[in-house]
């Protein structure tokens, strides 16, 4: 019998997702080769949706699991945004600051939009032309969401928890019908507006709820792979519709995101329970694979500044697109490689201090 890989509060496999989701948002970016070039849209909507369903999952877990430990309400939220902190803004902020400092284009116009995790809202006023920080939409929408989502899931009984998870969702819903119908003028906003992403956080922490609380009710419901796979199929004919056809259509506004949302239940359902096996537990195992899952965080906030970063350099864009993106790929790497080590990691290990166990106290090392 194979080894499960899921282990105590990490779980390997997810590290192995993490570089894919990053992944499919790099060739989205940045391969615009003329036979990929109505896929790779696709690509990278699809890898920005698992990372919304892979933090509402992850996210959700921790909180769950603090109340169900009985941990009080006021450290436990108090813990919850130290550690967020520590593990976010250190980065987000040096890059927009670092920005400002070399003048990359739109780092000084747009700035208090960057500074104050809103660029998801500039991206749905300017049609989602944000220049080389438009990525930083997807971390908006997380921040935005977790100003609210801890005070959800400690404040609301946990009889009506899963309850809640579901409006979250139908919340979703109801905001992409308003975009859909007030709002088309706009052709980000069902896109980049937190309210309508909320169906992957919410998809995602039902995932999580019934991890802790009802695990053979989802190990059965994970078993239906062939359902999920039928979502998945759902998701790329409505994205096909939509944005191969340039035909924006309500069922396309309103249920890709959850259609697609589903089929990411399963994918992390399976990589964070049972573990996949054969050659996907290869590859989403692979060392090198996980190590970039673990980096991935600073892969995806550095990779979009490459273009601008060679051009300054006076690299000679004139290479094939694929030339192009395996430098792209590799320098991202070596960057993010440099600031996890030198610059995130120190931060991050500070987490220790600030555990949901304990009151907040700096120890002395022994």
């Amino acid at each position: 019998m194979q080894e499960n890989s899921v282990t105590g509060n990490y779980i390997l496999q997810l590290d192995g997702l993490r570089f894919f989701a990053v992944g499919g948002v790099m060739s989205g970016h940045w391969l615009n080769i003329s036979y990929l070039k109505n896929i790779n849209p696709f690509f990278a909507s699809a890898g920005v949706n698992l990372f919304f369903v892979l933090s509402g999952f992850l996210i959700t877990q921790i909180l769950l699991q603090v109340k169900k430990n009985g941990v009080s309400t006021p450290l436990a939220l108090k813990q919850f945004y130290i550690r967020r902190f520590l593990r976010i803004f250190p980065l987000y902020y040096f890059v927009i600051f670092a920005g400002r400092l070399i003048k990359i284009p739109t780092s000084e116009t747009h700035f208090i939009w960057f500074f104050t995790y809103t660029t998801n809202i500039l991206c749905t006023i300017n049609s989602g032309q944000c220049g080389f920080f438009t990525h930083l939409w997807s971390l908006a929408v997380e921040e935005q969401f977790y100003i609210v989502f801890p005070f959800v899931i400690l404040f609301v009984p946990l009889r009506l928890i899963l309850k809640s998870f579901y409006i979250i969702i139908g919340l979703a819903f109801l905001s992409k019908v308003f975009v859909f119908f007030f709002l088309r003028q706009y052709e980000w906003a069902s896109y980049s507006l937190t309210p309508c992403c909320f169906d992957c956080f919410g998809i995602g922490s039902i995932l999580a709820f019934y991890k802790i609380f009802s695990p053979e009710k989802l190990q059965e419901l994970l078993k239906r792979k062939y359902l999920f796979f039928l979502f998945l199929a759902i998701a790329v004919g409505l994205y096909t519709v939509s944005f191969l056809g340039s035909t924006y259509t309500f069922f396309s506004s309103v249920f890709y995101r959850l259609t697609y949302s589903i089929f990411c239940f399963w994918l992390i359902g399976v990589a964070s329970t049972t573990s996949f096996k054969g050659v996907f537990k290869y590859i989403l195992e692979n060392k090198i694979i996980t190590y970039l899952g673990k980096i991935s965080y600073g892969i995806y906030v550095y990779h979009h500044f490459m273009p601008y970063l060679f051009s300054y350099i006076g690299w000679d864009e004139n290479h094939s697109l694929l030339t192009n993106s395996i430098i792209y790929f590799l320098t991202t790497v070596l960057i993010s490689t440099l600031s996890w080590f030198l610059f995130e990691k120190p931060i991050n290990d500070l987490k220790r201090y600030f555990d949901y166990t304990r009151p907040t106290e700096l120890k002395t090392a022994v």
